[in-house]
């Protein structure tokens, strides 16, 4: 997995974490007001029933309405137990997410120190003697064009500038003796 679906991944882990965040605030409201709410019926109906002897379709009304509440709230508190568990997986993932990206970046770190050491070594040439010359490499050269134009060998320049290869770069400095 590259860098950026892992950051896009983990963007998309800490929107989701802030919306059940949000949820879990709204189904906690909503709990709070239905405990409240049966609070007050059951005292309603404690109090109409004392004052006033309680006529038997409205007791059976409040009843239906404490049954109702109650079963919201019961679902609602499963609900929330729910979200409290979703949200443990998330943040393991969220944090699973975090060490790879780290452990990527450092090893990116790592490869980027490589290429800088391994671009000096590419791009220094060997000092040129007093007897010889530095050329600038040139697009559309070769190895062989640049020896036969300054009197030398395709191996003599190899050897002297360190080449393992006949590939050369446009912009490459070479030592000419």
């Amino acid at each position: 997995m590259c860098m950026r679906e892992m950051r896009t991944e983990l963007n998309e882990l800490r929107h989701a974490f802030g919306n059940i965040g949000y949820e879990l605030e709204i189904l906690q409201s909503k709990a709070a007001t239905h405990e409240e709410l049966i609070a007050s019926l059951q005292d309603r109906r404690e109090s109409d029933y004392e004052s006033k002897g309680c006529a038997q379709f409205e007791l059976a009304q409040i009843k239906r309405d404490i049954d109702e509440l109650d079963a919201d709230y019961r679902e609602i508190q499963k609900i929330l137990r729910d979200l409290k568990g979703s949200t443990s997986e998330h943040d393991a993932s969220l944090a699973y997410q975090k060490k790879r990206l780290q452990e990527m970046e450092n090893s990116l770190d790592c490869m980027h120190g490589a290429l800088g050491g391994l671009t000096d070594i590419v791009q220094t040439p060997k000092k040129a003697t007093s007897s010889g010359s530095v050329y600038k490499v040139e697009s559309g050269d070769t190895l062989e064009k640049i020896a036969r134009r300054h009197g030398t060998s395709v191996d003599s320049i190899k050897t002297q500038n360190q080449l393992t290869s006949d590939m050369i770069r446009v912009g490459q400095k070479l030592s000419i003796r």
